[in-house]
């Protein structure tokens, strides 16, 4: 099975300045990593090289529990309507979303159907589908770091 992990870290937008993002890691590579690959010869053949993977993670509160999008329920206000969930963005949910299909299963949680919403003819195809062992899915979802401001 393949394996996740989460981590917070501070990161510039351009759009909202510094804001706290999760980074999410698939197998020890970081997403962004894996879907920079894939978009790469969509983006090059578009002129654009630089719009491949041009994501930043989502905050924290939109990642770990008590959400419930990662545990594949979808939020109307951000996810889109089909029941994928934005798993990648500009750092706010629903702003240059990447989408993935999440299914939970009795032991397992699938990502599959990825797609960029802006660039339908961009194919995801290459990218999973990624199987998680639904208890160390779960766990991970759940170790929600403390970020309020210790100032």
């Amino acid at each position: 099975m393949d394996t996740i992990r989460f981590e917070v870290d501070r990161t510039d937008t351009p759009a909202w300045g510094p804001i706290d993002t999760v980074d999410i890691f698939v197998n020890g590579r970081s997403l962004l990593d894996l879907v920079r690959e894939v978009e790469l010869p969509f983006a090059t053949r578009d002129g654009r090289p630089d719009r491949a993977g041009s994501y930043v993670g989502l905050p924290a509160e939109a990642i770990f529990m008590p959400s419930r999008r990662l545990l594949g329920v979808p939020d109307d206000r951000y996810d889109d309507w089909e029941g994928r969930i934005s798993v990648l963005g500009c750092g706010v949910v629903g702003c240059w979303p990447l989408h993935a299909r999440i299914t939970v299963q009795d032991d397992a949680v699938v990502w599959d159907d990825f797609e960029q919403p802006h660039r339908r003819r961009w194919r995801h195809d290459r990218l999973g589908p990624f199987v998680f062992e639904r208890e160390e899915y779960e766990a991970a979802l759940r170790g929600a770091p403390d970020l309020r401001d210790e100032s």
